[in-house]
Parts: C-alpha cells; structure tokens; sequence
C-alpha cells in the first residue's frame, strides 16, 4: 500500500495490481455533508492460492487523496508492506490498523487539533511527526516496544509530549496500541 497526496482533481484515486486483474472494489455512501468511500480487493483470496488455481503475489494499491478537502481515514494492513504519506493533507482524525507486516506512517501538518489511532498487532511501524507540529504520544502496550525520540518529546506521566503541547496552535494527539512488534516516534 502506497498513500498520498493526488495532483488531480478527483476525491480519491487509485490502483491495484491484484492478481488476475481484479483491481479494487470502490463503494461510496452519502450521509448528510460526509461521504464515506471505501476500497477493498477484488482478489478472491491470498491464503492457498495455487491450491485453488489462482496466480499468487505481492498485491500493490496505489492510492491518492485529495489536498484540501478535510478527511477522516481509516485505513488497515494486513499481512503487508504499508507506505502511507499524509503530508499536505487535511487529515482530522486517523485510525490506522497494521496487523502484520512492516509499515511507515508521515502524519499531516494538522490545521488545529487532530486525532491519530494506531494499532499494531505484530510488526514494526515508523512514524514521523512533522516538524513545527507538537504533538502528544500515548501507548498503549502488551509485548510491544514504542520509542519515541527524545530529542522532540519529553516524558509526561504516562505519554511522551512535545514542550508546549497545550499551547500549540497546530497539535497530534498520537494514541498507539500495539501487541507484538515495534512503533518508532520521531
């Protein structure tokens, strides 16, 4: 999975090299002044497949989302590679799941305050929090390890925040659950 900013006009784009060129199944709801997309692969199945006579491999979505345009995004990995690049996007709320694999998360510059869910079962994400951004890091961990760099945040309690969190302008509220693996903060 690969995310970023679109240089086009369109809400959200995107493909997928899905095996047997299925591509991704986009379906979209309209409710009040929100609309709520999703994409999912139309690949059948991942698990066995030469047992059931379909190609096998690495399945590739490249997505692109509007700048702009203010957006709430749930996104999930699982047993994959994720590179997900919000930079230049009005992301007001995130929550991102990777259950099992690698990934790397570049967070937006928010307008105000945002909210940023992150959940990792087993694997390694990295994060980045952009500079001129404060931010607060919650975890929330089982046998996982979270290391934030200490050059940026201080520890509070329980949470790791920028120095002047509370007055910042322009503020993350990072809360990380995480299972098995690592989450790198920097």
């Amino acid at each position: 999975l690969r995310a970023g900013p679109s240089a086009g006009g369109e809400l959200v784009s995107g493909r997928s090299d899905a095996p047997g060129g299925r591509g991704l199944r986009v379906s979209s709801v309209r409710e009040g002044d929100e609309l709520h997309v999703v994409l999912r692969s139309r690949a059948r199945t991942r698990v066995f497949p030469a047992l059931l006579g379909r190609p096998f491999g690495p399945e590739r979505w490249d997505l692109e989302l509007q700048p702009g345009v203010p957006l709430s995004l749930d996104a999930e990995a699982v047993a994959a590679q994720a590179w997900v690049d919000l930079s230049g996007l009005d992301v007001r709320r995130l929550h991102f799941r990777l259950e099992v694999g690698e990934g790397r998360l570049d967070l937006p510059e928010p307008a105000g305050d945002s909210t940023v869910r992150l959940q990792v079962t087993l694997g390694r994400l990295a994060v980045t929090v952009p500079a001129g951004v404060a931010a607060r890091i919650v975890p929330e961990t089982s046998l996982a390890r979270v290391r934030v760099d200490r050059g940026r945040f201080e520890r509070h309690g329980g949470a790791w925040q920028s120095p002047g969190f509370e007055d910042a302008a322009r503020r993350l509220t990072v809360e990380v659950d995480a299972t098995l693996g690592r989450v790198d903060v920097r």
